[in-house]
């Protein structure tokens, strides 16, 4: 659980420490480095039978330079460690051929024959390449202090910063999709500022929290949303927008309880831990980035629309009638009409342009090292006025000059200025009245005048986090991490004086304040038992505090234009406050035992409490106690094991976790209530306490394994889960003579969850200038309720037809079936209608609970290629796919409904005339199916759910790194990269995109509609090194 690197080797407790003063020659810098090393060879009598070996170490994916990399000659003892700027220098080595040795964790590790030359320097310049199954690597998630992969039973997705550099992400949460195994990214978005929501293994909790624990640098911040007021946007701005995804090292995702024990309640839906960048020792290496780009909507809406709903072009209105067919409408004159409100370009779309700018600096000495970055961006939105501006500023220190000790000191602060436009399912959104023409609810059908609503919202996001690592002992480490993410989200939506749909004009100010707090202790002392055992033995505690701050005022009525302010307004429509404070913490035990640095075999045990928890509850249960156990065992380090087959490791782990109640659960609230007689008040039950309430519980097996073949070639790894969820938060309706208006939060429910994620990473090819090399991951997740816990409950019901129903996926989608749907020029029949037969099975009047799929997409898939060319180029494009969910298309259906969504005119109008002239010949050419979907008035909900599989190429990207002999003006290193995101969909979903949900960054219902699709992205990106 620590956010800083250290473990101990298992042969020789390899946790050596260096003292003040034990510098390597790769920390030395600049002139420096050269008079030192001259008066060393003049000063060594050896030097005349020995030479030098330089060199350069480079990452042969990015052409970055590679610090800490560990450089030896072979069988002499002789080694170095290369610099922040990937630079290495060994003295005294004998003359003659010698085989050198370039090993750092997580890369292959590169061999290279030199030739030494009495007083002279052998020059060595190594490409570095990701080792896709490497067991030496260090992770910090899941367990107490740092630990080997290879001593880890449970899988861990890792992110590097390499795939960051080549995503072309929208946002964080758009880097992670289809990169890491096991996680979920669904939502995509075309306005700037939007998020979206992000799960690992697939649903994990009804009334619950959804969402993973978010660690930055050892410090919880808080997961999801900030609030958008009064919903006009009907999209969110998230907490991980206000991480740089350039300022990342590299990400860990452990995805369950049978990973997170030792987080303790909330970590039941998992963790991802994010690790910043740190310093290096040498002279300062400054980078430089300058990103250029433009973001556009291709067609909106179906196909056979030319104006794409009118919203890609707005100077003609498409219309259809049986005389004339599909048209476009013209005035008395015959001169095309045009609709309202028009913007001058003839479209309500405009090509964005995103730039950004950012620099940052990495270096230092033995003693202290820095990496600092600041970053200035603007991202319009594809429909004006929407736009994001961001500035961040990040300070990661490192103090080793302390005998025994390790600082980190990390810092950030974000600023994001976001303008949203009104949009969504809402009767003042763009989409919603554009699309329907002239039956829109603007003034006049003046659409332009939704864009009188403003929505503006400024966020202020605060880090900081201290990591103390101790070592009295060789085998012996402590670790205390501390530190506080603070959050303030300022939202102001306002009407002005006269708005069409408020003549008195309105205002809204919602403020928002969030901090956390974590503290965070742990120790490990590793034991040589005999000299095949080794005993691990970690104990640690931890405490968090949330706490929420809320204040929002609406007010109506204003006398005049101009500027405002709250009180400027006649009436106060509504006031409320928001104040909730939460403490949860524990403490833990773990031992481990280790034989052959081969079989590890873990067990510990979280106890756990909350201040959440209800009195009883804690009066008869004072800790909460989370198991855990698990067991790893490197197969291929056996002699027996066939060297084609060069690794191979089996796992297995099992933990429980839990998730914390709401924090207003365990607490009675009470209103005051005006009665009939206003001269009289009395009171209502708001919330009632369960003072029996707990947390809801998980526990996890699961179990898989890690391979590589071929001296690398082909790289293996699968995990299966399978989850229970048990005491699951249902809100439970009280009695009504009880007088309480809210639902009381029970742990009552149980689910169960189960899953398959399998990696296979390929290189195609190699040479001595080139490579190409092939990524693909897929993964199984699926949700099951299996008993709400209360008779009264058959289901519950959400919003765009999801429900929760037990034996069946949540949440899944659920409504009345049509019964003679392939029947060509019959008018539709459904399962609530009397004498429906549906596969051949006649049904009375069935109630609206048919199952139709779950509206989570079970299966999700990736692929990428890589290849490097000429050691100059390199090529990256990658795609993801999410298959077997449906949903409910809101857009389509209302539209439809209304007699507006343009694939149904020509059906709609044959029926009406058909039933109008009582002629049903001239409907006989559509299926019933296709009739209940278009005819007017009679288009219901069911008839627009529709599968939403898809297959999106992400992204695409070539970087060209300038040869060194063209870089001038202490220019070091230069990439030009040429990229190009979300390029093409291909899916038969017929609504504007099948990933474009409203409210994209919440959880529990999933619909579709009045969203603008993700915008494709064209950039031009240079970094200079110097």
């Amino acid at each position: 659980m620590s956010n800083h690197l250290f473990a101990y080797d298992r042969q020789r407790f390899r946790g050596t420490r260096k003292g003040r003063g034990q510098a390597t020659c790769g920390g030395i810098g600049g002139g420096a480095t050269l008079l030192v090393l001259a008066l060393a060879l003049l000063a060594n009598p050896l030097s005349a039978q020995s030479g030098t070996v330089t060199g350069t170490l480079t990452s042969g994916e990015t052409g970055e330079p590679l610090s800490n990399v560990q450089v030896s000659i072979q069988g002499s003892g002789l080694g170095s460690v290369s610099n922040n700027q990937g630079r290495f220098l060994i003295l005294e080595v004998p003359t003659g051929e010698h085989e050198l040795v370039a090993q750092l964790i997580g890369f292959r590790e590169e061999r290279a024959t030199v030739s030494v030359s009495a007083g002279e320097s052998a020059l060595v310049e190594l490409s570095m390449y990701p080792q896709a199954v490497e067991l030496e690597g260090m992770v910090v998630t899941g367990t107490a202090i740092a630990a080997q992969k290879r001593e880890v039973g449970n899988s861990i997705s890792l992110v590097t910063s390499d795939e960051l550099l080549y995503a072309g992400a929208i946002n964080l949460e758009d880097a992670l999709r289809g990169r890491a195994l096991g996680v979920s990214v669904t939502g995509s978005s075309g306005t700037a500022g939007a998020g979206s929501d992000i799960l690992l293994r697939g649903t994990n909790s009804v009334n619950g929290r959804n969402r993973p624990l978010i660690y930055v640098d050892g410090v919880r911040m808080p997961a999801g949303t900030f609030e958008d007021a009064t919903g006009e946007s009907q999209e969110h701005a998230t907490f991980l927008g206000s991480i740089r995804e350039e300022d990342i090292d590299r990400i860990e995702i452990i995805k369950g309880p049978a990973a997170s024990s030792l987080y303790g309640t909330d970590a039941s839906a998992g963790v991802i831990q994010i690790f910043t960048k740190k310093g290096a020792p040498g002279a300062p290496r400054w980078t430089m980035n300058v990103q250029q780009a433009v973001q556009r909507i291709g067609h909106v809406g179906p196909d056979i629309d030319p104006t794409g709903l009118r919203v890609n072009d707005c100077t003609r209105q498409f219309n259809h009638s049986l005389e004339e067919g599909y048209h476009f409408n013209r005035d008395e004159s015959g001169a095309l009409m045009s609709d309202p409100g028009c913007p001058t370009s003839g479209t309500w779309l405009r090509d964005a342009h995103v730039q950004d700018y950012s620099m940052s600096v990495r270096g230092g000495s033995q003693e202290v090292t820095y990496f600092a970055s600041g970053a200035y961006g603007i991202t319009e939105g594809v429909i004006d006025p929407n736009e994001s501006e961001d500035v961040n500023v990040r300070a990661n220190f490192t103090f080793s000059g302390f005998e025994n000790f390790q600082i980190n000191l990390n810092n950030f602060y974000t600023r994001r200025d976001i303008t949203w436009i009104p949009n969504g399912d809402n009767a003042e959104g763009l989409l919603f009245n554009v699309a329907r023409g002239d039956q829109g609810e603007t003034l006049d059908n003046d659409d332009s005048a939704v864009f009188d609503l403003t929505q503006d919202q400024v966020i202020n996001h605060f880090n900081t986090s201290a990591n103390i690592d101790w070592t009295p002992m060789d085998n012996m480490r402590h670790r205390l991490t501390f530190g506080l993410d603070y959050s303030n989200s300022h939202f102001v939506t306002q009407r002005p004086w006269l708005f069409w749909n408020n003549p008195r004009g309105t205002r809204t100010v919602d403020i928002e304040n969030r901090r956390v707090i974590t503290l965070d202790y742990a120790s490990t002392y590793l034991h040589e038992l005999t000299s095949d055992f080794t005993s691990t033995t970690s104990i640690g505690a931890q405490y968090n505090q949330n706490e929420h701050l809320g204040n929002r005022t609406d007010v109506e009525g204003f006398i005049g234009p101009g500027a405002k302010v709250l009180e400027n307004a006649e009436d106060v429509t509504n006031y409320n406050e928001d104040r909730s404070a939460t403490e949860g913490g524990g403490f833990f035990l773990q031992e481990q035992i280790g034989w052959r640095n081969r079989l590890f075999v873990n067990v510990g045990l979280r106890a756990d409490t909350h201040s959440s928890f209800g009195r009883e509850y804690t009066r008869d249960v004072r800790f909460t106690m989370y198991p855990k156990a698990q067991a790893t065992y490197t197969v291929s380090d056996h002699d027996f094991w066939p060297s084609w087959w060069e690794t191979f490791r089996l796992r297995g782990a099992y933990g429980e976790s839990g998730e914390a109640p709401p924090a207003s659960g365990s607490v009675t609230v009470f209103e005051a209530s005006s009665l009939a007689d206003e001269n009289n008040l009395g009171f209502i039950i708001q919330n009632l306490a369960n003072l029996s309430l707990g947390p809801e519980r998980a526990e996890e097996y699961e179990g898989g394994f890690d391979a590589s073949l071929f001296q690398g070639i082909l790289a293996l790894n699968g995990t299966y889960y399978k989850r229970r969820t048990f005491d699951g938060l249902i809100y439970v309706a009280p009695a009504p003579s009880n007088g309480v208006a809210e639902s009381i939060p029970q742990n009552v429910g149980i689910w169960d969850s189960e899953g398959i994620e399998v990696g296979v990473d390929f290189l195609v090819f190699e040479g001595f200038t080139s490579r190409v090399s092939i990524n693909a991951n897929y993964q199984y997740n699926q949700t099951t309720m299996v008993d709400l816990g209360d008779p009264q409950f058959e289901q519950f019901t959400f919003n765009y037809l999801n429900r929760y129903r037990t034996g069946r996926p949540i949440p899944s989608l659920y409504g009345k079936k049509i019964c003679n749907g392939d029947e060509m020029g019959a008018l539709p029949t459904y399962t609530d209608d009397d004498n429906c037969i549906l596969n051949g099975v006649e049904i009375q009047n069935h109630p609206d609970t048919f199952f139709y799929a779950p509206s989570r997409p079970p299966h999700e898939a990736s692929v990428g290629v890589r290849a490097t060319l000429f050691n100059d180029f390199i090529l990256d494009v990658f795609g993801v796919a999410q298959i077997g969910h449906w949903l409910y298309d809101d857009m389509a259906q209302e539209l439809a409904a209304d007699g507006l969504w343009p694939v149904c005119w020509p059906i709609n109008n044959a029926v009406k005339a058909g039933i109008e002239a009582e002629d049903p010949s001239l409907y006989s050419q559509y299926t019933a199916r296709e009739i209940g979907q278009c005819w007017e008035n009679e288009s219901d909900n069911e008839d627009w759910m529709e599968p939403a599989d898809y297959f999106r190429l992400q992204s695409a990207s070539l970087s060209y790194r300038v040869p060194q002999e063209w870089l001038r003006g202490g220019v070091t290193g230069a990439t030009v990269q040429l990229r190009a995101t979300n390029l093409f969909t291909f899916t038969n979903f017929s609504g504007l995109y099948p990933d474009a949900l409203i409210r994209p960054a919440q959880q529990t219902a999933r619909g579709n509609g009045y969203i603008l699709p993700p915008a494709r992205q064209f950039s031009v990106n240079l970094r200079l090194n110097f």
